[in-house]
Protein backbone atom coordinates (compact mmCIF):
# COMPACT_ATOMS: atom_id res chain seq x y z
CA UNK A 1 0.00 0.00 0.00
CA UNK A 2 1.33 3.17 -1.13
CA UNK A 3 1.45 6.35 1.40
CA UNK A 4 -0.18 9.65 0.47
CA UNK A 5 2.53 11.66 2.73
CA UNK A 6 5.77 9.36 3.16
CA UNK A 7 8.91 11.08 4.70
CA UNK A 8 11.05 9.73 1.98
CA UNK A 9 10.87 8.51 -1.48
CA UNK A 10 12.37 5.08 -0.67
CA UNK A 11 9.78 5.01 2.23
CA UNK A 12 6.69 5.49 0.14
CA UNK A 13 4.86 2.28 0.72
CA UNK A 14 3.98 0.02 4.07
CA UNK A 15 6.92 -3.04 4.45
CA UNK A 16 5.39 -6.37 3.72
CA UNK A 17 9.01 -7.92 5.40
CA UNK A 18 11.65 -6.60 7.65
CA UNK A 19 14.42 -8.28 5.98
CA UNK A 20 15.29 -5.35 3.64
CA UNK A 21 15.68 -2.86 6.29
CA UNK A 22 17.79 -4.75 8.10
CA UNK A 23 19.91 -5.60 4.70
CA UNK A 24 20.14 -2.16 4.70
CA UNK A 25 21.13 -1.38 7.72
CA UNK A 26 24.14 -3.92 7.87
CA UNK A 27 24.78 -2.50 4.55
CA UNK A 28 25.00 1.46 5.77
CA UNK A 29 27.32 -0.43 8.87
CA UNK A 30 29.84 -2.00 6.23
CA UNK A 31 30.04 1.70 4.38
CA UNK A 32 30.99 3.03 7.10
CA UNK A 33 33.80 0.74 8.29
CA UNK A 34 32.07 -1.08 10.70
CA UNK A 35 32.37 -4.47 11.37
CA UNK A 36 29.43 -6.15 9.45
CA UNK A 37 26.95 -6.59 12.15
CA UNK A 38 23.97 -8.93 13.47
CA UNK A 39 20.76 -7.81 13.90
CA UNK A 40 17.02 -8.44 14.56
CA UNK A 41 13.59 -6.39 14.45
CA UNK A 42 10.59 -6.70 16.28
CA UNK A 43 8.07 -4.88 13.62
CA UNK A 44 4.86 -4.60 12.25
CA UNK A 45 4.15 -5.47 8.26
CA UNK A 46 1.48 -5.17 6.18
CA UNK A 47 -0.06 -8.20 4.16
CA UNK A 48 -3.01 -8.76 1.70
CA UNK A 49 -3.68 -12.18 3.29
CA UNK A 50 -6.36 -11.51 5.65
CA UNK A 51 -7.14 -7.72 4.29
CA UNK A 52 -9.71 -5.51 6.79
CA UNK A 53 -12.03 -2.90 6.14
CA UNK A 54 -11.17 0.53 7.56
CA UNK A 55 -12.97 1.59 10.38
CA UNK A 56 -15.60 4.47 10.16
CA UNK A 57 -14.09 7.31 11.17
CA UNK A 58 -10.67 6.84 8.89
CA UNK A 59 -10.36 8.95 5.53
CA UNK A 60 -12.06 6.75 3.71
CA UNK A 61 -14.39 4.66 5.39
CA UNK A 62 -14.91 1.62 4.21
CA UNK A 63 -11.68 1.15 2.39
CA UNK A 64 -10.44 -2.29 2.44
CA UNK A 65 -6.91 -2.30 4.40
CA UNK A 66 -4.22 -4.99 4.50
CA UNK A 67 -3.74 -6.87 7.87
CA UNK A 68 -1.35 -5.52 10.24
CA UNK A 69 1.03 -7.83 12.26
CA UNK A 70 4.29 -8.74 13.76
CA UNK A 71 6.57 -10.24 12.49
CA UNK A 72 10.89 -11.20 13.79
CA UNK A 73 13.97 -10.36 11.47
CA UNK A 74 17.13 -11.67 12.33
CA UNK A 75 20.44 -11.04 9.77
CA UNK A 76 23.93 -12.49 11.00
CA UNK A 77 26.23 -11.00 8.07
CA UNK A 78 29.69 -11.20 10.67
CA UNK A 79 31.59 -13.09 12.98
CA UNK A 80 29.88 -14.36 16.45
CA UNK A 81 32.77 -12.58 18.57
CA UNK A 82 35.93 -9.70 17.50
CA UNK A 83 39.09 -11.02 16.10
CA UNK A 84 41.34 -11.61 19.07
CA UNK A 85 44.94 -13.03 19.83
CA UNK A 86 44.03 -16.55 19.00
CA UNK A 87 42.98 -15.41 15.66
CA UNK A 88 40.31 -15.23 13.23
CA UNK A 89 37.12 -15.51 15.06
CA UNK A 90 34.56 -18.29 13.63
CA UNK A 91 32.06 -16.72 11.03
CA UNK A 92 28.34 -17.36 11.41
CA UNK A 93 26.84 -19.84 9.37
CA UNK A 94 23.41 -21.93 9.36
CA UNK A 95 23.87 -23.29 12.55
CA UNK A 96 24.27 -20.39 14.13
CA UNK A 97 20.78 -18.64 12.59
CA UNK A 98 19.23 -21.54 13.49
CA UNK A 99 20.32 -21.74 17.11
CA UNK A 100 18.92 -18.03 17.08
CA UNK A 101 15.52 -19.32 16.12
CA UNK A 102 15.60 -22.17 18.63
CA UNK A 103 16.89 -19.88 21.46
CA UNK A 104 13.86 -17.52 20.29
CA UNK A 105 11.55 -20.14 20.66
CA UNK A 106 12.73 -21.78 23.52
CA UNK A 107 12.54 -18.77 25.55
CA UNK A 108 8.44 -18.80 24.70
CA UNK A 109 8.12 -23.03 25.89
CA UNK A 110 7.96 -23.57 22.16
CA UNK A 111 10.32 -26.30 20.03
CA UNK A 112 11.07 -25.48 16.33
CA UNK A 113 10.99 -28.04 13.52
CA UNK A 114 13.01 -27.78 10.27
CA UNK A 115 12.51 -29.32 7.02
CA UNK A 116 14.25 -28.27 3.71
CA UNK A 117 12.81 -25.48 2.12
CA UNK A 118 11.82 -27.33 -0.62
CA UNK A 119 8.62 -26.06 -2.44
CA UNK A 120 8.30 -23.24 0.19
CA UNK A 121 11.25 -21.26 -2.07
CA UNK A 122 8.85 -19.70 -3.95
CA UNK A 123 7.35 -17.49 -0.69
CA UNK A 124 11.41 -17.02 -0.02
CA UNK A 125 13.21 -16.56 -3.18
CA UNK A 126 15.87 -14.25 -1.54
CA UNK A 127 17.50 -17.19 0.55
CA UNK A 128 20.11 -20.21 -1.41
CA UNK A 129 18.80 -23.48 -1.99
CA UNK A 130 19.94 -25.86 -0.20
CA UNK A 131 21.51 -23.93 2.93
CA UNK A 132 17.69 -22.59 4.11
CA UNK A 133 14.70 -24.68 6.08
CA UNK A 134 10.78 -23.70 6.82
CA UNK A 135 10.78 -23.63 10.75
CA UNK A 136 7.19 -24.84 11.75
CA UNK A 137 5.80 -24.93 15.73
CA UNK A 138 3.44 -27.48 16.86
CA UNK A 139 -0.42 -25.89 17.11
CA UNK A 140 0.73 -23.42 14.53
CA UNK A 141 2.36 -24.79 11.45
CA UNK A 142 5.01 -23.35 9.16
CA UNK A 143 5.38 -19.98 11.10
CA UNK A 144 8.80 -18.91 9.15
CA UNK A 145 11.93 -19.34 6.83
CA UNK A 146 15.60 -19.51 7.48
CA UNK A 147 18.69 -19.94 5.88
CA UNK A 148 21.64 -17.93 3.77
CA UNK A 149 20.55 -15.11 1.92
CA UNK A 150 21.49 -15.19 -2.07
CA UNK A 151 25.06 -13.94 -3.10
CA UNK A 152 23.18 -11.86 -5.69
CA UNK A 153 20.77 -10.54 -3.36
CA UNK A 154 23.36 -9.84 -0.36
CA UNK A 155 25.39 -8.05 -3.47
CA UNK A 156 22.26 -5.86 -4.40
CA UNK A 157 22.07 -4.44 -0.99
CA UNK A 158 25.89 -3.83 -0.39
CA UNK A 159 26.87 -6.47 1.05
CA UNK A 160 28.73 -8.48 -1.71
CA UNK A 161 31.58 -11.13 -1.01
CA UNK A 162 29.77 -11.63 2.79
CA UNK A 163 27.88 -14.67 3.93
CA UNK A 164 24.64 -12.80 4.63
CA UNK A 165 22.45 -15.65 7.09
CA UNK A 166 18.90 -14.24 7.22
CA UNK A 167 15.68 -15.56 9.42
CA UNK A 168 11.64 -14.01 9.00
CA UNK A 169 9.09 -15.68 11.42
CA UNK A 170 5.48 -14.86 11.36
CA UNK A 171 3.09 -14.16 14.62
CA UNK A 172 2.13 -17.55 14.01
CA UNK A 173 4.03 -18.93 16.91
CA UNK A 174 3.12 -16.27 19.44
CA UNK A 175 -0.46 -17.74 19.80
CA UNK A 176 1.34 -20.93 20.10
CA UNK A 177 2.92 -19.85 22.53
CA UNK A 178 0.12 -18.50 24.28
CA UNK A 179 -1.72 -22.18 24.78
CA UNK A 180 1.96 -22.93 26.89
CA UNK A 181 1.72 -22.84 30.47
CA UNK A 182 4.44 -20.99 31.28
CA UNK A 183 4.28 -20.90 35.05
CA UNK A 184 5.96 -23.93 37.64
CA UNK A 185 5.36 -23.45 40.91
CA UNK A 186 8.40 -23.22 42.87
CA UNK A 187 7.51 -26.30 45.51
CA UNK A 188 7.36 -26.18 49.17
CA UNK A 189 9.93 -29.61 49.10
CA UNK A 190 13.27 -29.11 49.02
CA UNK A 191 15.36 -30.64 46.27
CA UNK A 192 17.45 -33.35 46.15
CA UNK A 193 20.89 -34.03 43.83
CA UNK A 194 22.82 -36.69 42.83
CA UNK A 195 26.27 -36.78 40.92
CA UNK A 196 26.70 -39.34 38.43
CA UNK A 197 30.11 -39.93 36.85
CA UNK A 198 29.78 -42.50 33.69
CA UNK A 199 31.81 -43.44 31.33
CA UNK A 200 30.84 -43.47 27.72
CA UNK A 201 32.51 -43.14 24.35
CA UNK A 202 34.58 -39.92 23.06
CA UNK A 203 31.81 -39.86 19.70
CA UNK A 204 28.75 -39.95 22.30
CA UNK A 205 27.74 -36.44 22.51
CA UNK A 206 27.16 -35.14 25.78
CA UNK A 207 23.71 -33.50 24.97
CA UNK A 208 22.76 -36.75 24.14
CA UNK A 209 23.56 -38.66 27.92
CA UNK A 210 21.69 -35.04 28.79
CA UNK A 211 18.85 -35.71 27.17
CA UNK A 212 18.53 -39.65 27.91
CA UNK A 213 19.15 -38.84 31.58
CA UNK A 214 16.54 -36.26 31.63
CA UNK A 215 13.87 -38.51 30.11
CA UNK A 216 15.00 -41.89 31.56
CA UNK A 217 15.04 -40.14 35.46
CA UNK A 218 11.15 -39.65 34.60
CA UNK A 219 9.11 -36.80 36.11
CA UNK A 220 10.66 -36.15 39.56
CA UNK A 221 13.97 -35.01 37.45
CA UNK A 222 14.04 -30.80 36.99
CA UNK A 223 17.24 -30.97 35.76
CA UNK A 224 20.47 -32.59 34.02
CA UNK A 225 23.83 -30.76 33.57
CA UNK A 226 27.29 -31.75 32.77
CA UNK A 227 29.89 -30.37 35.26
CA UNK A 228 32.71 -31.87 34.66
CA UNK A 229 34.59 -34.35 31.72
CA UNK A 230 37.53 -36.12 32.32
CA UNK A 231 40.03 -37.81 29.93
CA UNK A 232 43.06 -39.36 30.98
CA UNK A 233 45.13 -42.57 32.05
CA UNK A 234 41.87 -43.48 34.54
CA UNK A 235 39.14 -44.36 31.26
CA UNK A 236 40.48 -45.85 27.33
CA UNK A 237 41.43 -43.81 25.25
CA UNK A 238 38.50 -44.28 23.15
CA UNK A 239 36.34 -43.26 26.19
CA UNK A 240 35.46 -40.01 28.20
CA UNK A 241 34.00 -40.00 31.98
CA UNK A 242 31.20 -37.18 32.09
CA UNK A 243 29.72 -36.30 35.65
CA UNK A 244 26.32 -35.57 35.77
CA UNK A 245 24.37 -33.29 38.29
CA UNK A 246 20.61 -34.47 38.45
CA UNK A 247 18.18 -32.55 40.14
CA UNK A 248 14.98 -34.15 41.84
CA UNK A 249 11.99 -32.59 43.33
CA UNK A 250 8.52 -33.42 43.89
CA UNK A 251 5.49 -30.83 44.14
CA UNK A 252 3.82 -33.32 46.86
CA UNK A 253 6.41 -34.43 49.02
CA UNK A 254 10.47 -34.52 50.26
CA UNK A 255 11.89 -37.48 48.80
CA UNK A 256 13.13 -40.44 50.29
CA UNK A 257 15.98 -42.75 49.73
CA UNK A 258 14.46 -45.07 47.59
CA UNK A 259 12.71 -42.16 45.90
CA UNK A 260 16.02 -41.14 44.77
CA UNK A 261 17.60 -44.43 43.77
CA UNK A 262 14.90 -44.90 42.00
CA UNK A 263 15.53 -41.97 39.50
CA UNK A 264 19.42 -43.22 39.59
CA UNK A 265 19.08 -46.71 38.63
CA UNK A 266 16.71 -46.09 35.82
CA UNK A 267 19.35 -43.43 34.68
CA UNK A 268 22.21 -45.74 34.85
CA UNK A 269 19.84 -48.76 33.70
CA UNK A 270 19.11 -46.61 30.48
CA UNK A 271 22.45 -44.92 29.56
CA UNK A 272 23.76 -48.87 29.53
CA UNK A 273 21.29 -49.59 27.07
CA UNK A 274 21.81 -47.06 24.98
CA UNK A 275 25.87 -46.17 25.36
CA UNK A 276 27.45 -48.99 26.86
CA UNK A 277 28.11 -46.73 29.97
CA UNK A 278 29.27 -47.93 33.11
CA UNK A 279 29.72 -46.14 36.46
CA UNK A 280 33.21 -44.77 37.08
Amino acid sequence: MRLSNPMSGDQSVLRTMLLPGLLKTAADNVDRLNDPPNLFELGRVYLWDEPIPAPAHAAEPGAVLPHESEAIGIVLSGPLEPEGWTGAPRPADFFTLKGCVDALLGAVGLNGEYVPLGDAAQQAPYLRPGKSAVVSVKGAGETGVLGQVRPDVAAAYGLEGLEVYAAALDDRFVAAALQVIAFRDLGAYPPAAQDLAVVVGRAVPAATVVELARRAGGKLVRSVRVFDVYEGDQVPADKRSLALRVVMRSPERTLKEKDIAGVRARILKALEREFQATLR
